[in-house]
């Protein structure tokens, strides 16, 4: 039956009621919206405001460092100024005194003695005046004592009014930094040229000082800013420097010291400038950051208030479907990838074991080959000659075999391969004595590379070979006829662990407690490179009776 007008409404109007409930109306959405929109203009107004406001700041700060480095470097070029003038000053009296004085006169000599020092008394700073002849020697000084036949005539600043044309005075002379022959220090010398009634050379005065005595001056104010001053010549030459080193990144400025060939240059650091407009900024710049701080929180819940849910739902569901995309196809490709590097080690491990088979029946043939040679042989020193290169090679067939039988290509398990290959020796030597037993000792979690099995194996060769030799026991005993193989782990101490192999007969022993050195013997030769691949001690135990020879080397790492 058809709903009657009355009841139509109100079932229309159940679904706009469940749409409000579920969102904010329209007119509030775009009455927050404007509001947000309002609140960041405002927001990025402050923000220009504050850039524009501190780099005006920045820029002033920059100028006041600036002038008031300049005004630092005039302060320091006139005080250097007037020290100099003082000091010229003072040579210039020097020098009319050094003129005028009868240097045969004792009187005039002690006399001027004593004008120097009361002249000295009119410097602030520790200085040295003297008056020195043609040939570079002393006339007077306020240094009364000086070394026997102390001269000056090597000096450079000698050198050049000594040199200079008669008649003529070089005015002040300023020298580059020296070491003094009296004390070792670094010193300034100042100096003024003696003419003779005539215009000939006849000496010079000279005033010495410690640069140091430079940077002696009420130039700083109280300030926070580390300055520092260094004081140079016109060819850049430095004299004298106060506070960090001048070379340094910062604000420069450079002042001429009146009329002399020298230069001042102040420098302040590049922070200088940073932390004066830091402390003049920064109120303001905490007021507009709380100022736009406040403005963008309330842009950003307003815009974020009057967002719909579903741009929201829709983005999410957007994301989530290309996130499972690229996960799939990730997830296949990592497969595909294992599968592959797992396919290529596999044919690696499957070659290297080839390789291995390969070079025991490499090595086989070779012995074979060798033995039928020693059957050829009539010498008895050149048949044990060829037995011993056959069980050499049968050492290195052994590690190849092993590698081959096991999964690991990489490793060797030390127990089974001294096993095997000790048993091969006393096989051996069972066919020319059948009383010898070889016993092994070696610790089965042990697993050795194949750069350190090959010579492992080869050492124990040649060591047992050697007791087989030379370590018949004396006694009747058939315990005796044993030569003793072991292979442990031991703590060096050092948080390692190093492995000992030793290998011990019951005969009578090394003489002198040591291996034989025989400059002709391969095996001795042998013996020795193999130490020093494996980087090895070897020693020689008195086991009493018989010997024991110990090798002591570092495990390596396998990759």
């Amino acid at each position: 039956m058809p709903p009657s007008p009355d009841q139509a409404p109100s079932r229309h109007d159940d679904q706009p009621r469940g749409d409000q409930s579920a969102a904010p109306p329209a007119r509030i959405r775009r009455t927050a919206r404007r509001l947000g929109v309002g609140a960041t203009l405002i927001a990025v107004s402050v923000a220009v405001l504050l850039l524009a406001a501190g780099y005006r700041a920045h820029r002033d700060a920059e100028s006041e460092i600036l002038s008031e480095t300049e005004t630092l470097t005039d302060m320091a070029a006139d005080h250097t100024a007037r020290f100099i003038e003082a000091a010229d000053l003072m040579l210039d009296r020097l020098r009319q005194l050094g003129e005028q004085t009868e240097w045969n006169d004792p009187a005039q000599s002690v006399r001027l003695a004593a004008e120097l020092r009361r002249l000295r008394g009119f410097m602030p700073a520790a200085i040295r005046l003297g008056v020195w002849d043609g040939e570079g020697k002393r006339l007077t000084s306020t240094e009364d004592e000086l070394p026997a036949g102390f001269s000056i005539a090597d000096r450079p600043y000698f050198i050049a009014h000594a040199t200079g044309p008669d008649g003529e005075s070089r005015g002040l002379a300023i020298s580059e930094p020296m070491t003094s022959k009296l004390d070792g220090s670094t010193i300034l010398v100042l100096s003024r040229r003696l003419n003779r009634p005539d215009g000939s050379f006849a000496g010079i005065v000279t005033l010495s000082f410690n640069p140091i005595e430079l940077v002696r001056h009420p130039l700083r104010p109280h300030r926070n800013e580390p300055l520092s001053i260094r004081w140079m010549r016109d060819d850049q030459q430095p004299l004298a420097a106060e506070g960090p080193l001048p070379g340094t990144v910062g604000i420069a400025a450079q002042s001429r010291v009146g009329s002399y060939p020298l230069l001042v240059e102040t420098r302040m650091p590049e922070n200088a400038v940073r932390e004066r407009w830091l402390a003049r900024v920064y109120p303001y710049l905490a007021l507009g950051l709380v100022v736009l701080f406040g403005f963008g929180a309330s842009a950003w819940m307003l815009l974020r208030w009057a967002s719909t849910e579903d741009v929201y739902r829709s983005t999410l569901a957007t994301l989530a479907t290309r996130l499972r995309r690229s996960n799939a196809d990730l997830e296949e490709r990592v497969d595909e990838r294992t599968k592959a590097l797992s396919d290529m080690v596999a044919q690696r491990d499957l070659l290297l074991k080839e390789v291995n088979h390969r070079l025991k029946n490499s090595l086989q043939l070779a012995c074979a080959l060798v033995q039928m040679q020693g059957q050829s042989v009539t010498g008895p020193e050149a048949r044990q000659q060829l037995a011993d290169t056959v069980a050499r090679l049968q050492a290195i067939a052994r590690v190849h075999d092993q590698l081959y039988q096991t999964e690991d290509v990489r490793r060797v398990a030390a127990a089974t391969y001294l096993h095997s290959l000790c048993a091969d020796l006393e096989q051996s030597a069972l066919a020319s004595q059948r009383f010898w037993r070889i016993i092994v000792a070696a610790d089965e979690s042990v697993e050795l590379p194949t750069d350190q099995a090959v010579p492992v194996g080869l050492m124990v060769n040649e060591l047992v070979t050697n007791a087989l030799k030379h370590g018949q026991p004396t006694a009747s005993d058939g315990n005796a006829w044993t030569v003793e193989v072991g292979l442990v782990r031991i703590d060096d101490g050092q948080g390692g662990g190093q492995l000992r192999l030793s290998v011990r007969d019951h005969g009578p022993g090394l003489p002198g407690g040591a291996l034989p050195r025989k400059d002709g013997s391969l095996g001795m030769k042998l013996l020795n490179g193999l130490t020093r691949q494996l980087n090895a001690s070897l020693a020689v135990e008195n086991a009493a009776p018989g010997a024991r020879i110990v090798v002591t080397f570092r495990p390596q790492d396998v990759a």
